[in-house]
């Protein structure tokens, strides 16, 4: 169950940075629009059955810069590696690791519950890097 925990959290990880990050690299001549906010939705299901009830929080582990730069916030600068050079699934999922570790104790900047569709969806986020 942990592990499985761990794989979800890695895949929300990564694809909100992919979310950020594939359409500047399409055109990397257009700045990104720091002042959009964005929205995060999470289904959760196992295989096909939606999870209702389940507590999601999302701590803020880095902001954007116009070039889809990451620069880590304060609570998350002793990560021991470049959040821009998590260009495999196993550098993410060791980034994961140490982020939960490094958020445990810190106060999310949201959290959501699913509704009976098993999901959840964090609205007004500024650009950057999220911790599901």
């Amino acid at each position: 169950m942990k592990t499985r925990m761990i794989r979800l959290l890695t895949m929300a990880m990564c694809l909100v940075m992919c979310a950020f990050v594939w359409p500047t690299a399409a055109n990397a001549f257009d700045p990104v629009d720091l002042a959009h906010p964005l929205t995060l939705t999470i289904l959760a299901s196992d295989e096909e059955t939606p999870l209702p009830d389940v507590t999601f929080s999302i701590h803020q582990v880095a902001e954007m810069d116009q070039l889809a730069r990451f620069n880590l916030l304060s609570d998350f600068v002793s990560f021991n590696g470049d959040v821009n050079t998590l260009d495999t699934a196993e550098k993410q999922e060791a980034a994961a690791v140490q982020f939960t570790t490094l958020a445990t104790g810190r106060t999310p900047d949201a959290v959501g519950v699913t509704d009976a569709n098993g999901k959840v969806v964090f609205d007004a986020l500024t650009p950057g890097m999220y911790l599901v």
